[in-house]
């Protein structure tokens, strides 16, 4: 898979999940900062990847998955078309290699969009809260009302009174109904304006 100067400036998450026998991966002279943790995890067959002239932010903790992943897989790291050189993978602003980065020398305050948090000690004090009592409420249960008409009704048929069918003992269901598909009964004003 050859991306170089495509001007990437981030890889989604899972990107690479899916193709397990890649072998070749060209990511050089893009404007990568980083590489989201995990995204190479799933490469197990990867022989060359190129990863050179890139912006690389060696300030920011995001990038100890890459100094990590370069490090251990440095036979793999590549410069020119065949020559392996994990080095050349180099921080921007002071080339140190990647794969030399430490968490030492990372903050999380230093990544983009890095929005600081502080908490304050908060005091509180006790306050007189009056011992209650409660007088058990009465249950109350409702029925629920039976439908002006039946819906149920798929042809046109006389059904008999199932509780729902306004009142009456049969009623006729209309498919070509304007509205939607319900029983007509003589009795019901509701159905009648239907």
């Amino acid at each position: 898979l050859s991306l170089p100067t495509n001007h990437l400036q981030a890889l989604p998450e899972g990107i690479f999940d899916r193709l397990g026998n890649l072998q070749l991966l060209g990511l050089h002279v893009n404007q990568l900062k980083s590489i989201p943790r995990g995204t190479f995890d799933n490469l197990k067959s990867l022989t060359h990847v190129w990863l050179h002239t890139n912006p690389w932010d060696c300030q920011c903790t995001d990038i100890l998955y890459l100094s990590g992943w370069v490090a251990q897989h440095s036979g793999i790291v590549g410069e020119g078309w065949w020559t392996v050189k994990p080095d050349n993978v180099k921080c921007s602003g002071t080339n140190t290699p990647v794969r030399a980065v430490t968490e030492a020398s990372t903050s999380p305050s230093k990544c983009p969009g890095y929005v600081a948090t502080t908490t304050t000690p908060t005091t509180t004090t006790p306050e007189f809260i009056p011992e209650t009592t409660t007088t058990p409420q009465p249950v109350i249960t409702t029925q629920k009302p039976k439908p002006l008409w039946n819906f149920n009704c798929t042809s046109i048929q006389e059904r008999k009174n199932d509780g729902g069918d306004c009142g009456k003992p049969a009623c006729t269901t209309l498919l070509n109904c304007a509205n939607f598909l319900s029983c007509l009964c003589s009795t019901c004003a509701l159905c009648r304006k239907r």
